[in-house]
């Protein structure tokens, strides 16, 4: 089964870039060491290539505007759209918290979603403020708990 998590808000969000990424010349990554299947890159156009630091950097946190997918709008009304994209870990949750913080203060209301693709939309909904907002509810999101999904977590400044 598939999970997918994402924020919804009225607001557009700010991207949120894996911070262990890097755009290089494929001439650059051979320098560096990185070694690629030659016949997927064309080397008449200057090719760039996605580097990361190490395999575990892949999995960083990645806030991703979606906002042309229609998926989503069957279980939310906002109008905008991000997928967050991460490994569960007590590092990356702290980031997305301070992301989520940060973001709020343009944002009256946020909604962090978790479901199981292709599930039915009968939702388990909680609301929080901001000021009570930690890692130890947002890590009840990302545990793997069967049974509970569609799940919604609004989020609020006031």
């Amino acid at each position: 089964m598939s999970f997918h998590r994402f924020l919804a808000s009225e607001v557009k969000l700010d991207e949120y870039d894996n911070t262990g990424k890097e755009i290089i010349s494929y001439a650059e990554a051979q320098k560096r060491g990185h070694s690629f299947n030659e016949e997927w890159i064309d080397l008449s156009k200057k090719a760039t290539v996605m580097v990361f630091e190490d395999e575990e950097s892949l999995y960083n946190l990645q806030v991703i505007n979606r906002d042309n997918s229609t998926f989503e709008h069957k279980y939310t009304d906002k109008k905008h759209i991000s997928e967050v994209a991460m490994k569960y870990d007590d590092e990356r949750i702290n980031e997305l918290l301070s992301y989520i913080r940060s973001q709020i203060a343009v944002e009256n209301e946020m909604e962090l979603w978790v479901l199981l693709l292709d599930q039915d939309t009968n939702v388990s909904k909680e609301t929080i403020t901001i000021d009570k907002l930690n890692a130890d509810v947002l890590k009840r999101y990302y545990e793997y708990d069967f049974g509970l999904y569609p799940r919604c977590l609004t989020i609020t400044n006031k």
